[in-house]
């Protein structure tokens, strides 16, 4: 019985954590800059903040790619 419950609570664990975080990106130019530098990230305007790409970045240069809006940069 121990051995199913443990084995359930891992389960559950690893499905929680397995989900994806989207978050939009409103900005066409910084939609461009992530498709072309980090394309395994993102899903058209979309960005999977549970992506290893992004989860272990810590800075990013975009200069001189007519970005105006960064949001979702925090992700």
């Amino acid at each position: 019985m121990m051995k199913k419950l443990f084995t359930l609570f891992i389960a559950i664990t690893f499905f929680t954590s397995a989900k994806a975080q989207w978050v939009t990106i409103p900005d066409a130019n910084f939609v461009t800059w992530l498709n072309t530098n980090i394309p395994s990230a993102m899903n058209g305007n979309q960005l999977n903040t549970s992506s290893t790409n992004i989860q272990f970045t810590n800075s990013l240069n975009c200069s001189n790619s007519n970005i105006i809006d960064l949001t979702g940069i925090q992700y």
